[in-house]
Formats: C-alpha cells, sequence, structure tokens
C-alpha cells in the first residue's frame, strides 16, 4: 500500500502548506505532499531525515547516542537505512529533534527529492 506524504502528516499538511520561509514554492510544496510513499521509502525517508537533521544540529553519533539513551552504532544503523528504529527508539529520536514523526518524512521526502532542509527545519 502506497501512502501519499499529504496522509501521512495529517493535519500538519495545512501547516506545512502555510509555512514562510521554506526555500521552495508551494507548486514544489504540492508536489512533496502527492508523492507517493511504499513502507520502504517512509524508512527510508526517515533515516534521511535523521542524517540531515544531525547533520543541521553538527551533534555527533556519539552525544546523541548519550542524549537519547541509544547506542551508537543503533543510530548509525538507522541512518543509513539498514535497520528501522523501534516505536520507542522512534518516540526519542523525534522527541529529541522536536518535531513529530510526520514532519521526519516531510523532511525525508524533501531529502529524497534533493531539497535543503535545513531552513524548513529551523
Amino acid at each position: 500500500m502506497k501512502l501519499k506524504v499529504r496522509e501521512v502528516l495529517g493535519f500538519y499538511t495545512a501547516v506545512v502548506m502555510n509555512a514562510q520561509d521554506l526555500g521552495v514554492s508551494k507548486a514544489d510544496l504540492e508536489n512533496y505532499l502527492n508523492t507517493e510513499l511504499d513502507e520502504t521509502e517512509i524508512c527510508q525517508s526517515f533515516a534521511l531525515a535523521l542524517k540531515g537533521l544531525r547533520a543541521i544540529t553538527k551533534e555527533s553519533l556519539n552525544t546523541l547516542s548519550k542524549e537519547i539513551d541509544i547506542p551508537n552504532p543503533s543510530i548509525s544503523r538507522y541512518e543509513n537505512g539498514l535497520v528501522v528504529p523501534t516505536v520507542p527508539q522512534i518516540v526519542k529520536i523525534v522527541a529529541h529533534f522536536k518535531i513529530p514523526f510526520e514532519m521526519f518524512v516531510f523532511l525525508g521526502v524533501a531529502k529524497l527529492q534533493g531539497q535543503d532542509i535545513e531552513a524548513w527545519y529551523r
């Protein structure tokens, strides 16, 4: 089953569409929101977002590992799409970056499509 990003985002769709200074046109946002993802792509989007957000915040694997109490090698495997984190691990990760899971997926889709997500995260 494939889901459109707008279905994953739910009510956050309106937030994204009304956000200012994302550095992307409304048409591009519509394209992202209409992107269809399967289970593998959702996991890949999460991985890309995690790696991207850690780079934006300039946080080392060791620091993140200590902050969220998940072993450093596990985080690396999540970022590289080798392992999918469990729900409790996802909760720790998204809470650490102070954005909801849905936005992680959205940022990951943007990364998949070659966008710089730094302005989107700030």
